[in-house]
């Protein structure tokens, strides 16, 4: 097992087998230390400010944030409102949305009430309060700008489609909604450790489009470390 420095942090893979045995590698704290991931002079990390109530949640490029809970919780219309929390205060910033189970429509709304200020059951289900359909249609139009950096992912939903709209739409935001239906085509069949390491290389991927070499990323299955 290995140690390799990308996008600022840590990570580790399982190293090819040499006559029979893994050849171990390793990264010493030293190395890191005198390492640019790690230069106190350097200047500090990009960091997404999402606005409230996410301010305290850290979104950076290169970071994975997991976000679970029961079926029904409402997993997914939070994660669109920090979304559009982060496209919002970055207008440089564009996204992709990958959902295996909800439609464009529906996705749509979630970040239509957090815009508007209007619950999203309203929204999608169109039983608006007295003044609530203004706001909303006011709010897209006003939007327009943010709505253009963000898209919906459609079928296949791989973890291979999903980067390649990464790099079409030059997006800098992901995300896999399920994680766990997001099979990769090396791993036909759902898995989480699969689409987590393929996500986690598209986050690193995403800050640097284009410069990270694709024969690295066959040799090496990403774990956290």
């Amino acid at each position: 097992m290995s140690w390799e420095q990308r996008g600022g942090q840590s990570y580790c893979y399982t190293a090819r087998r040499v006559s029979g045995r893994v050849t171990a590698k390793f990264t010493t704290a030293a190395d890191v230390a005198t390492s640019p991931a790690f230069d106190p002079d350097a200047p500090p990390p990009p960091r997404y400010n999402p606005g409230p109530p996410f301010d305290t949640l850290d979104v950076r490029p290169g970071r994975v944030v997991l976000i679970g809970a029961p079926p029904g919780a409402g997993k997914t219309a939070l994660v669109m409102q920090l979304v559009a929390g982060v496209l919002q205060h970055h207008p440089d910033l564009r996204a992709v949305v990958g959902n295996v189970e909800m439609s464009p429509a529906d996705l749509l709304a979630k970040v239509a009430a957090r815009l508007a200020g209007v619950p999203v059951g309203n929204v999608t289900d169109k039983t608006y309060a007295p003044g609530e359909k203004k706001r909303v249609k006011e709010a897209l139009a006003l939007h327009a700008g943010l709505l253009g950096r963000l898209a919906f992912l459609d079928p296949p939903f791989t973890a291979e489609h999903l980067a390649d709209a990464l790099d079409d739409f030059e997006a800098t935001v992901v995300v896999a909604d399920y994680v766990q239906q997001f099979a990769t085509l090396a791993r036909p069949k759902n898995s989480v450790k699969s689409a987590c390491n393929a996500s986690r290389k598209a986050a690193i991927k995403t800050p640097n489009r284009g410069r990270l070499r694709e024969d690295r990323a066959e040799k090496a299955e990403l774990a956290p470390r």
